[in-house]
């Protein structure tokens, strides 16, 4: 199916508003907490969280972040020592609450923020984010929520400062029960195990390991019942179903005017719940410097 057949199906299907879908789930019920609270759920996440950090030179002097659809600030927290600054962006109100209770707990408040906002490359939305650009923009275990990735991927890079880098870390995995694909660029194309080192005019070089990662990942068994979401509840907030493979990150990001591509797989393996297992890459791009 074509990239550009899958992204009408996901737009078309039963003409469903996803964004709102997703507001009105995160906002009304206690996931945030639940999860934010679980400690396999934590283990999953710090472990991507932390591989992220290897993809840039983070410098807590000068780097200037915005984690977008950052939930309750799960991956925000790791990064946070390493940056000047974090912004938390998100369309749930809900999973800011539990952002910014978590971050006045850690004393965290001088160097971390959030904004509920919902991104639409609209005139202003910079100003409300604070005025500047951003060094890194990482988008965490949310890509799959969105149902126009080529235009969501437009939009981060626009709020890019020119040499910044757009980090993406998602599943790979379809999740059971979906049906038909709705995933953007489908296939089974394999990386090159190569290992890279990249310069990013900071003058660091950066070495990202080679991305295949390591296929032999002991599964975390995070299979907490109170995290179930029933299938056909999914299917409300999930247009992207069928995971996400190399060949399709790279041209999403390409197409936006990224370069520099890279991306790892196998970083974290995770039982979620009964038959669904999680399978994160990193995948990673540079805005051209001017």
């Amino acid at each position: 199916m074509a990239d550009n057949e899958n992204k009408n199906d996901v737009q078309q299907k039963q003409g469903h508003d996803f964004t709102t879908a997703n507001k009105e789930f995160f906002n009304t019920t206690d996931y945030a907490s639940k999860y934010d609270n679980d400690p396999r759920f934590i283990e999953t996440v710090d472990k991507y969280a932390t591989e992220i950090l290897k993809f840039y030179p983070f410098d807590k002097e000068k780097t200037m972040m915005m984690d977008f659809a950052c939930g309750t600030g799960l991956a925000s927290r790791t990064w946070v020592p390493h940056v000047k600054s974090l912004l938390g962006v998100d369309i749930s109100q809900g999973m800011l609450n539990q952002f910014d209770k978590r971050a006045k707990e850690l004393g965290l408040t001088d160097k971390i923020r959030s904004v509920c906002l919902e991104l639409k490359g609209e005139e202003g939305e910079l100003d409300k984010l604070g005025g500047e650009q951003f060094d890194v923009i990482t988008c965490t275990a949310a890509y799959h929520h969105f149902g126009d990735l080529p235009k969501m991927t437009a939009i981060l890079v626009s709020f890019l400062k020119p040499g910044g880098a757009l980090i993406v870390a998602d599943n790979e995995n379809a999740i059971p029960g979906h049906g038909h694909g709705h995933g953007h660029g489908h296939g089974h194309g394999e990386g090159h195990g190569e290992d890279h080192a990249y310069g990013h005019g900071h003058g660091h070089e950066h070495h990202v390991p080679a991305n295949e990662g390591d296929s032999n990942l002991e599964q975390i068994d995070i299979n907490n019942p109170d995290l179930y979401v029933p299938k056909h509840h999914l299917e409300k907030v999930i247009p992207q179903a069928e995971g996400f493979t190399e060949e399709g990150m790279k041209k999403l990001f390409e197409d936006a005017g990224l370069v520099e591509f890279e991306m790892k797989k196998n970083v974290v393996r995770a039982k979620i719940w009964k038959d669904a297992e999680m399978v994160v890459f990193i995948a990673k791009g540079v805005k051209p410097k001017l």
